[in-house]
């Protein structure tokens, strides 16, 4: 029987980088994941992006400093993430679009976000490939991207390089207490676990209740495209619609078209599929901002599972009832977020001090804060 002083379950990017983080720091740990490799549900499936501009407001310092992970300035994650600063361009359309991105931008500057409000003329000046008719944009130059399956697989071997023991392909059928602790069933193996973090992604509402807990939460399916490799170059991170939708050019060449209205699907059982009218709406909308997009051919889509409260609110804290027992997810642009925020929880967990605090979260207990 393993023993582990904390065991992970689910091996998104919350969950990879807070099993980083605490094996960075000493203890024993352990990581569930049902899927045969890391990052490969919400975490590899995400349009890649890195954008300031789009991130609610109060979580922009949380924003500010995961770009030093992701640029490898902080350890334990000085490696390469295939992370590209190119600066992000939030297009207005008209004037309801201009009145939400500046109202928006205000609040992120505030919170220490560099984000210039710029004319048309600037804006294409930035980006050649944008329509001629826009009306202006909100312009952040640290924003960037990163391909999410390089980062994830960065991610897998940085942990397994810290001693993490990663327990693919495996599911969670029982989390009963031991003690102090858990003992957990994953396939046919019993583990057990001084701490336990549940952190499932879209499937936190099934983890919950194995704990005897109710949460209302919203699974959405969010719905990507990529096209052939273009044979012009974008040079900005473009979104448009107060950020739900991106247009941006990955390493390939290939544009990638991501967000926007959704597309249908469930968690259990287990389905996801584009919703054509909205897809097609998704790519109209694309090509209004970015007209060349209609010279190229969609080669590839794909769907992927996000899970939220009705207010978007983080889902971070001791679960009810049960000791050293935690949720973490549902935070908004968590692939941006998760080496930043899975510093944070590990550290609070310990009881050492952080530099930010760690979100207020909409389930359960606060996480104690040493003094």
């Amino acid at each position: 029987m393993s023993q582990f002083d904390v065991l992970i379950i689910g091996g998104g990017v919350l969950g990879t980088c807070s099993a980083i983080q605490f094996a960075h720091r000493g203890l024993k740990v352990g990581l569930v994941e049902m899927r045969s490799a890391l990052c490969m549900e919400s975490s590899g499936r995400n349009a890649g992006g890195l954008p300031i501009q789009i991130q609610k407001p109060d979580l922009v310092p949380y924003s500010l400093a995961s770009m030093d992970y992701w640029q490898g300035r902080v350890a334990p994650f000085t490696i390469d993430l295939d992370f590209h600063r190119i600066g992000s361009l939030a297009v207005a359309i008209n004037e309801d679009d201009e009145g939400v991105i500046r109202e928006l931008n205000e609040k992120r500057i505030a919170q220490g976000a560099e984000i210039h409000h710029i004319s048309r003329r600037q804006a294409l000046e930035l980006e050649p490939e944008l329509a001629p008719d826009i009306r202006m944009a909100g312009y952040c130059p640290a924003d960037g991207h990163v391909n999410p399956l390089i980062g994830g697989r960065a991610f897998e071997e940085l942990a397994r390089n810290l001693g993490v023991t990663l327990l693919l392909g495996s599911t969670v059928s029982r989390i009963e207490r031991s003690g102090a602790g858990y003992r957990i069933t994953a396939g046919d193996r019993t583990l057990r676990a001084s701490r336990v973090v549940l952190a499932t992604g879209a499937w936190l509402e099934q983890g919950l209740r194995q704990f005897g807990v109710e949460a209302r939460l919203t699974v959405r399916v969010n719905q990507m495209a990529i096209t052939e490799r273009s044979h012009w170059p974008m040079r900005r991170y473009v979104t448009v619609a107060a950020g739900n939708l991106s247009v941006k050019q990955l390493t390939p060449g290939g544009i990638a078209i991501g967000g926007g209205w959704q597309g249908r699907g469930a968690t259990d059982p287990e389905w996801s599929e584009l919703d054509l009218d909205s897809f097609v709406g998704n790519l109209r909308l694309a090509a209004r901002v970015v007209p060349r997009l209609r010279s190229l051919r969609v080669v590839r889509t794909w769907t992927g599972f996000d899970v939220r409260n009705d207010a978007f609110d983080p889902l971070i804290g001791v679960i009810p009832g049960h000791d050293n027992a935690y949720v973490l997810g549902g935070i908004f642009c968590g692939w941006h977020l998760g080496p930043c925020i899975g510093a944070i929880f590990a550290d609070t967990i310990l009881g050492r001090p952080t530099a930010l605090p760690l979100p207020a979260g909409a389930i359960g207990q606060a996480i104690a804060v040493a003094a």
